[in-house]
């Protein structure tokens, strides 16, 4: 099934680069509709509807963060500028259109996906 192999390649909380802003579906009302029960309201009014100059107003460094991903592999993506404050652009674009900016993972998840333990030796964040 289409959705699932999408859900696997993007989740929640995932940060990421915008690769191809033509995956962007900008006027897609009906989407929000459909999903509003599972939808925060500042996500939900902060949608940049018909924003379609996406080249004008975005560099390809930029960082965004998946609050949402639909069974069809479509993510809600919030601009972030320096904290969690999305009132500066929610947008709703295809994962085809997406790159992994950096990856959030627990050490159990680090572990499994390099397939031994490891030791953590001390705190680094980059935020």
């Amino acid at each position: 099934m289409k959705g699932e192999n999408y859900m696997s390649k993007f989740k929640a909380g995932d940060i990421v680069r915008v690769t191809n802003w033509g995956a962007q579906y900008s006027t897609c009302t009906s989407w929000f509709t459909k999903h509003a029960s599972e939808l925060k309201l500042e996500w939900m009014i902060n949608y940049r509807y018909g924003n379609y100059s996406w080249n004008d107003n975005h560099s390809v460094n930029e960082q965004f963060k998946v609050l949402f991903v639909d069974e069809d592999g479509r993510c809600l993506i919030g601009y972030i500028l320096f904290s969690d404050d999305f009132a500066h652009g929610v947008y709703l674009i295809d994962s085809n259109g997406l790159a992994l900016a950096r990856k959030s993972m627990t050490q159990d998840d680090i572990e499994m996906e390099l397939g031994y333990r490891v030791e953590l030796i001390g705190e680094w964040c980059n935020e």
